[in-house]
């Protein structure tokens, strides 16, 4: 990377300095393009980073609420086992070794419903992968970092969902509970509802979330963009000898019955355009520019796509290659 300036100002540096602009290059490593990548003309797909953090709290909020549910019913039955607890106690058990036990309990709970979740995931690939686009395979749960953060994830809701249990059920006195005296002394019954209090909380919050997040859905699927986006197959010409039969391939395309129309373009709708260039007046600086990114077409390509105009008109057969049709005049861009 300390050799870009020097390539630059051998290749094009007195023709930057003529136009008065300033060029560099980076590197970006293979495997930050996809998240941590800031650009938008990447050789391959790009995630979004904000959608990783909030699927990651959906999920984290999610478990926290199993969680919470797993220790309200823990404690509000701990009446129930209270007098296996003073059995055990009565005959030389030692607290640890009850709450060992519990969290026994606790760590089958847990991984039986990891295996359930697993067996829903197989089930419901297929929906995910048609609908969300997310691919799940059993080669990549195999992959060492997937299976040891998987691994981590399990020992913190078995921590989370058990200690309380196990602690509070193990401290019971055998006097106490045999006597009828076991009361409230480790404050259980506050306990819960402070944990239904926040379990509540935090499901009221996630329905908002999926209600905003419905709305949003509904309003990129039902906005009109300007054009048509149905019916559509786009075919990327990506070398120089593609793009030179170009016009060849349109030709014969069009004598296919079933294809109304076919148009050529460098780039299309959802697509970053990569030609650009800053442009300024005749006597304004260059700090007075306007970022103008380019899009070649042929004549057909706006009827193709069903673009609205909202002024002005289509290319015709008698225009130069001068002519351009600003984003300003389009529906779907203005």
């Amino acid at each position: 990377q300390k050799k870009f300036p020097a390539l630059v100002e051998e290749t094009a540096g007195e023709r930057l300095r003529t136009l008065g602009f300033n060029k560099s290059h980076s590197l970006l490593a293979l495997k930050d393009i996809y998240l941590n990548s800031e650009e938008k003309a990447n050789i391959g797909p790009s995630g979004n980073r904000s959608f990783f953090y909030i699927f990651a709290a959906i999920g984290f909020f999610i478990l926290l609420i199993a969680c919470i549910n797993f220790m309200n019913l823990a404690t509000a039955k701990s009446s129930l086992r209270a007098t296996e607890v003073a059995i055990k106690k009565a005959i030389g058990a030692t607290r640890w070794e009850l709450a060992s036990q519990f969290f026994i309990e606790t760590v089958l709970y847990v991984s039986l419903s990891l295996g359930v979740a697993v067996f829903f995931i197989l089930v419901g690939q297929n929906y995910l992968a048609s609908n969300l686009g997310i691919v799940f395979s059993i080669d990549s749960w195999l992959d060492g970092q997937i299976l040891g953060f998987t691994f981590l994830i399990l020992m913190l809701c078995i921590c989370l969902a058990g200690s309380y249990p196990a602690l509070m059920l193990s401290s019971f006195s055998p006097s106490s509970i045999f006597h009828g005296k076991l009361g409230n002394n480790f404050s259980a019954a506050q306990l819960r509802r402070a944990l239904v209090v926040v379990q509540f909380v935090i499901s009221i919050m996630l329905i908002q979330g999926i209600l905003v997040i419905k709305q949003q859905m509904q309003y990129i699927q039902n906005e009109d963009l300007g054009y048509s986006k149905s019916e559509k197959i786009v075919l990327p010409l990506s070398t120089s000898i593609a793009s030179q039969k170009a016009t060849a391939l349109k030709q014969e395309l069009e004598k296919i019955a079933t294809i109304g129309e076919a148009g050529l373009t460098s780039t299309h709708p959802g697509l970053r355009s990569i030609e650009d260039m800053l442009v300024f007046g005749e006597g304004k600086s260059r700090e007075e520019n306007i970022h103008v990114s380019l899009n070649w077409s042929d004549r057909y390509y706006m009827s193709t796509m069903g673009f609205e105009f909202l002024e002005g008109r289509n290319f015709r057969e008698q225009d130069s290659l001068a002519a351009i049709i600003t984003e300003g005049t389009l529906g779907a861009l203005g």
